[in-house]
This record gives structure tokens, sequence and C-alpha cells, in this order.
């Protein structure tokens, strides 16, 4: 396994976050949720814990990034209550170096990445090396 995603979805994004979540079990994680976004993916079939918001008490999500069990996180959440959950969510994973994305296309892009490098290794260029060989006929 790859450790934890914990994944909060605001309700515009819920038909899309069993398919995405779906993708992150298929990679290795497993998968933490908030109590709506969690009973939607059971539903689904999905083995999810379910975890507090932070104003929901402790231990909460905040907690366990602190204490290092997440290794990525997925918060599309909006409004004024979740604001403040969020907000503290994106400032704990800033400070202890967790990835994180705030919209369903940045996740799935993640998703797709960590499936390319299990897959084949990923390798850095500078982008005028990309283009020169690009032009030579040299990538596909």
């Amino acid at each position: 396994t790859f450790g934890k995603v914990f994944i909060s979805v605001n309700d515009r994004d819920k038909q899309y976050v069993t398919a995405l979540a779906q993708s992150y079990a298929d990679l290795g994680f497993d998968l933490l949720a908030t109590r709506g976004t969690a009973r939607l993916l059971k539903d689904s079939g999905l083995e999810v814990q379910t975890v507090l918001k932070v104003h929901e008490g402790r231990p909460n999500i905040v907690d366990m990034i602190k204490n290092g069990e997440v290794a990525m996180v997925i918060n599309t959440a909006s409004g004024k209550r979740t604001n403040h959950d969020s907000r503290a969510i994106r400032q704990n994973t800033l400070l202890h170096g967790v990835p994180f994305t705030t919209t369903i296309s940045g996740a799935r892009a993640n998703a797709r990445a960590i499936q390319h490098e299990q897959v084949k290794a990923l390798r850095v260029e500078c982008i005028q090396d990309y283009y020169a060989a690009s032009s030579k006929g040299e990538r596909s």
C-alpha cells in the first residue's frame, strides 16, 4: 500500500468521487473520507475509513496529517463551515509535506501520474530538449 489518501468533496463533485476513489484504491491506497463522502463510497462497495472533520472533534483529519498518517489529500469542499476546515487542512498539508489537490481534475491527473510511474519511471527534462526531440520525430 502507498498509504492513505483522504477524500472530501462538495456535493457537485459527488458524481465523480466513486470512480476517482476506485482509481486510488486500485493504485494501492487506503481510503479515508469524511462522513458524507465515506457513505457514498461505502454504498458503492469501496472500503473506506470515516474521518472526522476539524469542527466535528478529535481525532480529525488534521490530527492524522500531523501524525504522518496521510499520504495525499483531495479536498474540494466548499461553504462557510468547510472553509475553516479546508484552510486548516491546506495549511497542515503544506507544513507536513503532504501533496494535496482541491479539484477533481487535479486528483485525476495525480492518479494518472502515479499509475504511469508504476509502469514506467518518470524522468525530468527541460522543455527545450523535449521539443527538440519531438521536432526530430523521436517522440510519439
